[in-house]
């Protein structure tokens, strides 16, 4: 029998119970010839257990019943429709386990049904509105902002994704309004996909980027001493389970070739996971030729706790010699807790146990889990602000030599001849790191452009030609407007091959950046399953004669190093052309005589969405920032693309035109 040690006493041959050790103890086992003595009583007891175990398993499994029930009923059981619907009660209301589960149970099952279906519906809402992006982009709310939300929905109103939310109707047109907005105001902070937007990890990249720099590189003299003893950091993961070895790997991916970026420092890593029997010769804290700086222990249950808790236990709290040095008593201690599916109640136990354990260790620092889980990518247990989190309390108090990265501000040079400028754009929630997109250009040696945000400067030498390559770095919905407030020479556009809103943004952008070189990078797991999403861009690169396309593996992107060095070197002989499209070349001079006159704006009347925008005054919102503009006319700088000379000329016509007068 399993475990049989577990439930029985085996006394030895002829000693009875009244006469053994355990007479006198709190043991719970009950004598043996008791239960023969009330074999009838203790029958009944048993099957009454047997009967409430069989109960408790029916349940359970009513309710997993339940649970698929509701999920088989997707057209019936809507976001925001409440059990108590006749449709709801009429379509479950017969079902075996809807009959023998109690009220209580069957609202709580139904509750956390909505709340996942809620969720699931947003998003699906959301990609449909990403798919539909290039009509999104046309609108101009500020003209008839009624007339064309209603011309939305009426193209959309078919779509499951959009039914799916019809008991939410008043959100869901709120949503298309704030994406409508969006999109033609975009903001880091108003993305959907927060955490997850584009160019926060765009940003954490090229932190991590300017910093993994080769031992002989220029810009490593420059930081300082930046030598093994002060920058190296050795920490322990422990964890059950392979939480530490996940943990470990988590840390990895954050890292480059073993080196760290924390606040602009670098640090190099060497990491030691422990799980298992802390007392096993393998798991010692410390050995001849591993000094911990900090110990990171992992746990996402209250087993995983008590693990951590045995461990440290009976080393650094046990008081023994070995254990009872300044490197192990004083050595920073992370207690870290990860995504957990376990009860709220064990959750708080284990916050509880993990805060008392905190108090009995001399530098020690808890790290939860965020409170908003979307910063958590699917099927992660940690996210990137824990691991920092983590890796900064470890850091914590500690004194490193070496200098400010600021330093290398100059090591690249002006701008002047021989350097240009490339956008690069991705797109936010596509299911890949921005590192992997990069690493083709952070191979070289790259520095953060002063005064600028996600951007990199890079010594390249493409084919056959040495150049400063400036890159802007940026998700789709923030691109847009740097493709209007700077002159790129080339763009690389990256989408996910197998993701349709994400095939549809870059439709769109393509044909905004028209006709300056660009680069398609159609990012894929594999060729075979991306092949329709691969075809259908190619189609739309054939059509653009300033347009190539590359397919990488997420696995194998490195290799496109070369590929981009060809685009980049193409882009480069071609800069003088592109340079014209902006309209670089120094405008004919004109006397005031022949300038279009532009008058002050009026102020803007307010428009509400119940009604027809109203005709603003005419506010001259087409100048580019940074540009001077005369009171009396707009002066042609030697930098204006000629859409934008359309739009000033449309505008000031349309202006005249409402004053009764053309411009002569």
């Amino acid at each position: 029998m399993d475990k049989f040690e577990d439930w029985f006493i085996m006394l030895p041959e002829g000693v009875s119970w009244r006469e053994s050790d355990h007479i006198d103890t709190d043991d719970d086992h009950i004598p043996y010839d008791i239960l023969e003595d009330n074999e009838t009583e203790c029958e009944n007891l048993f099957g009454d257990h047997v009967n409430r175990l069989n109960a408790a398993k029916r349940k359970e499994k009513m309710k997993e019943e339940f649970k698929k029930l509701l999920e088989s009923l997707p057209n019936i059981v809507l976001p925001n429709r409440g059990m108590e619907e006749e449709a709801v009660m009429d379509t479950i209301a017969e079902h075996e386990c809807f009959k023998e589960l109690d009220e209580g149970t069957r609202l709580a099952i139904y509750n956390v049904h909505q709340q996942d279906i809620t969720e699931r519906s947003w998003a699906d809402f959301q990609e449909l509105l990403m798919e539909r992006y290039g009509l999104l982009a046309s609108v101009d709310i500020s003209q008839s902002a009624r007339s064309e939300v209603d011309r939305i929905i009426k193209m959309l109103e078919r779509e499951p994704r959009y039914q799916r939310l019809n008991e939410m109707e008043i959100e869901r047109v709120t949503r298309l309004i704030q994406e409508l907005i969006f999109i033609q105001n975009p903001s880091t902070e108003c993305c959907y996909y927060k955490e997850k937007c584009m160019d926060k990890l765009i940003q954490s990249s090229i932190e991590r980027a300017v910093q993994n720099v080769s031992d002989r590189s220029p810009i490593r003299d420059t930081l300082g001493s930046l030598d093994d003893t002060n920058n190296k950091l050795s920490m322990i993961v422990m964890g059950e389970d392979g939480l530490a070895v996940e943990l470990e790997a988590e840390i990895n991916a954050q890292s480059y070739d073993g080196d760290y970026t924390l606040n602009k420092v670098l640090y190099s890593l060497e990491l030691r996971t422990i799980e298992g029997d802390i007392m096993l010769p393998s798991n010692q804290l410390l050995t001849d030729h591993f000094t911990p700086k900090g110990c990171i222990c992992v746990f996402t249950s209250l087993e995983g706790f008590q693990y951590v808790k045995d461990c440290l236990e009976r080393t650094i709290l046990s008081g023994e010699e070995e254990y009872n040095i300044p490197a192990l008593r004083d050595m920073a201690v992370v207690l870290m807790f990860g995504r957990s599916t376990s009860p709220e109640a064990d959750t708080a136990q284990v916050r509880e146990q993990a805060e008392r354990l905190c108090s009995r260790l001399n530098n020690c620092q808890i790290v939860n889990v965020p409170a908003d889980s979307a910063t958590l990518w699917p099927g992660k247990k940690f996210s990137e602000s824990q691991i920092q989190e983590a890796i900064r309390s470890v850091v914590a108090g500690q004194k490193y030599g070496g200098g400010s990265f600021s330093q290398t501000e100059g090591i690249l040079g002006e701008k002047g001849e021989g350097g240009f400028r490339i956008g690069l754009s991705m797109m936010c929630g596509d299911p890949f790191q921005p590192d992997l997109v990069l690493s083709p250009v952070t191979s070289n040696l790259c520095v953060a452009t002063p005064n600028q945000e996600n951007s990199l400067s890079c010594h390249m030498f493409l084919v056959d030609t040495k150049c400063r390559v400036e890159f802007e770095v940026a998700s789709y919905h923030r691109s847009g407007r740097l493709r209007e407030e700077q002159v790129h020479h080339g763009y690389i556009l990256v989408y996910y091959a197998q993701r349709k809103a994400s095939r549809e943004v870059l439709r769109w952008y393509l044909k905004q950046v028209e006709p300056i070189p660009t680069l398609v990078v159609a990012v894929c797991e594999d060729i075979n399953s991306a092949a329709e999403g691969i075809t259908e861009i190619n189609r739309l690169v054939d059509e653009t004669k300033t347009a190539k396309l590359v397919t990488a593996n997420c696995s194998t992107f490195r290799d496109q190093t070369v590929i981009y060095n060809k685009f980049l070197k193409d882009a480069f002989d071609r800069r003088r052309e592109t340079e014209k499209a902006y309209k670089l070349a120094d405008p004919e001079p004109q006397s005031p005589g022949d300038r279009l006159p532009m008058m002050p704006p009026s102020p803007a009347q307010e428009g509400s969405f119940g009604g027809e925008t109203p005709t603003t005054g005419f506010t001259p919102e087409f100048v580019p920032r940074n540009r001077s503009v005369s009171s009396e006319a707009v002066v042609h700088d030697s930098l204006v693309k000629p859409s934008e000379i359309r739009n000033r000329v449309r505008l000031q016509q349309s202006h005249f035109s409402s004053r009764g007068t053309r411009p002569m």
